[in-house]
């Protein structure tokens, strides 16, 4: 009995262990990569979780948040044509993404992050959005709203400029290197 009890914990232990190593956190290179997204392990875009949104707006930082799904074959081009941009420009920093996938883990937390980042995260038919925040935690610009002036520089024929806005985050929101 004993020594059945031993077993059981172990394969309790092993077990936990597993769920833990499983849920370790989403991983953006391997998950746009899978998707068909041209960029390397070492990509110009660092994850951010709503939470670390909600901190970072509090702090009063002036950054561009991208939100969007690997499973969205839009989202994955546009990734692809930023992380060009930034090459071929140079750009040594980085850009903040936020996963949809994850942020829509349940509908609680769906309607929390909208909350915190101050808009509605369903992509829909662009399969991805750039908020830019200003240095006082507020929106200064949201490529979800079709009304939103300073989003439709972005925009020019109703299309979204993906390197038009690599070079407008590499110039006005440039991250340094974690």
């Amino acid at each position: 009995m004993k020594g059945f009890k031993k077993l059981l914990s172990l394969i309790v232990v092993l077990g936990f262990m597993f769920i833990l190593a499983s849920c370790s956190g989403y991983n953006f290179y391997s998950d746009f990569k899978k998707a068909g997204a041209e960029i390397e392990s070492d990509n110009s875009f660092i994850v951010l979780t709503a939470d670390e949104v909600e901190t970072y707006r509090k702090e009063k930082k002036k950054f561009v948040l991208i939100i969007g799904s690997s499973t969205n074959s839009t989202c994955v081009s546009a990734i692809t044509t930023i992380q060009n941009e930034f090459d071929n420009i140079n750009y040594s920093g980085k850009a903040y993404f936020l996963s949809v996938k994850d942020a829509l883990s349940s509908q609680s937390e769906g309607s929390k992050v909208s909350k915190i980042i101050g808009s509605d995260i369903d992509a829909g038919s662009d399969g991805i959005i750039f908020i830019g925040y200003d240095k006082s935690g507020n929106i200064k610009f949201n490529t979800k709203k079709n009304d939103d002036l300073d989003a439709k520089k972005f925009k020019p024929d109703g299309v979204m400029a993906y390197r038009a806005i690599a070079d407008y985050i590499a110039e006005y929101y440039s991250v340094e290197n974690k």
